[in-house]
């Protein structure tokens, strides 16, 4: 499905749900996981030098949804000016007294 056609077909409170459902989902792996991590661990034992050491958890991917820090007031209105700045083609001034 093109990105196009679910913006079209879902709603925002489905898409919501979908993000929640994958966000719990991806995080326990199935039968098909357990197989892939399980053949990957011997692959790595056939190739370790200490094969004890390798087990199957070491290849379980986490999904972790990052958290962005909110940024201050200062730091936006700094980002606004300068985007401005630039589409205006205004040059910052020197304020450091270097040229």
């Amino acid at each position: 499905m093109l990105p196009s056609e679910y913006i079209a077909k879902t709603t925002n409170i489905e898409h919501q749900m979908i993000v929640a459902w994958l966000s719990l989902e991806l995080n326990n792996p199935s039968r098909t996981d357990h197989y892939l991590m399980q053949n990957s661990a011997e692959v790595r034992r056939v190739l370790a030098d200490n094969k004890n050491n390798i087990k199957m958890d070491d290849f379980l991917i986490k999904f972790v949804k990052q958290v962005k820090k909110p940024k201050s007031v200062e730091q936006v209105t700094h980002d606004s000016k300068s985007a401005w700045m630039g589409m205006l083609g205004i040059k910052k001034e020197n304020t450091n007294g270097n040229d």
